[in-house]
């Protein structure tokens, strides 16, 4: 995500490495998000610059949108309407994802409401799927 007015902001998708000399904002959970961050900045060869961190998206939108850096958010983060802001989907062999792993129970993989319950997580995961 960055400002509607940043360089990136007219791309279809923008490469990880290409974002190797802009500001980040350390966002979301930092037990989570940043990880994410570090580890896909460095997979895409350089150490992210964060001069500014927050939790809540509505606050992390605020900052991209007054032009104090850039942030990877996940696509199903809720960001507040109306602020000069753009997601751009990140591109190419360095691009995060995240998976999903549901355990259950020998055997109880036929019960109806877990059988059920699984096949609308693959349908969900599928529907989601780029």
């Amino acid at each position: 995500m960055q400002p509607d007015h940043h360089a990136l902001a007219d791309r279809e998708t923008v490469r990880l490495p290409d974002t190797a000399q802009e500001t980040w904002i350390q966002a979301g959970d930092p037990r989570d998000q940043h990880p994410v961050l570090l580890h896909a900045a460095a997979a895409a060869g350089f150490t992210p610059r964060v001069t500014h961190s927050a939790i809540d998206w509505t606050a992390v939108a605020a900052l991209v949108a007054h032009g104090h850096g850039i942030c990877l958010v996940p696509r199903q983060a809720p960001l507040p309407q109306g602020l000069p802001l753009r997601r751009v989907p990140l591109a190419g062999p360095t691009t995060p994802v995240r998976r999903l792993l549901a355990c259950v129970r020998p055997g109880s993989r036929k019960q109806i409401a877990i059988a059920r319950g699984l096949d609308a997580l693959q349908d969900a995961a599928l529907r989601a799927a780029p």
